[in-house]
């Protein structure tokens, strides 16, 4: 399986909700590392899911940064969510999910040498939400909620 997304298979799921993180190139990851993370972001994302009644769904790329009790982990979560569910992706595009019904995009609001960048189209999705809140390694986050 590609940690870049080449090979990961698309699911045929309905109503998933996926959340990512991109710097203002859409970069998601350099030289195979996540360009940035942040504690505050990462209780956002928890606070999300619980505030749907849902779990957060991450690959094992991502587990290192969560307790391992608030997550549930597999190689393609987007299978295994449930619509409830968010399923929070660093290493592959998600543009390869397909059944995206909410996108959570967070940007880093800088800029960051980049190697895999998101192609996720929000075309056909309309943005629901956006605020900015400080994080504990960036001065500012913006979140975006886009739903179809």
């Amino acid at each position: 399986m590609s940690e870049k997304g080449g090979n990961v298979t698309q699911g045929e799921p309905r109503g998933i909700r996926v959340a990512f993180v991109v710097d203002d190139g859409d970069g998601l990851t350099f030289n195979d590392r996540r360009v940035s993370k942040d504690a505050k972001l990462r209780e956002e994302l928890l606070r999300c899911a619980s505030e749907s009644e849902g779990a957060l769904w991450v690959r094992p790329y991502s587990l290192d940064q969560f307790d391992q009790a608030a997550v549930r982990v597999a190689d393609v979560p987007w299978r295994e969510a449930a619509p409830e569910d968010i399923v929070f992706v660093e290493d592959v595009d998600p543009a390869i999910i397909s059944g995206v019904t909410e996108v959570i995009r967070f940007r880093w609001n800088r800029k960051y040498p980049s190697d895999l960048k998101s192609t996720f189209d929000l075309g056909g999705y309309e943005l629901v939400e956006a605020a900015d809140f400080p994080g504990s390694s960036h001065e500012r986050i913006t979140k975006e909620v886009w739903r179809k």
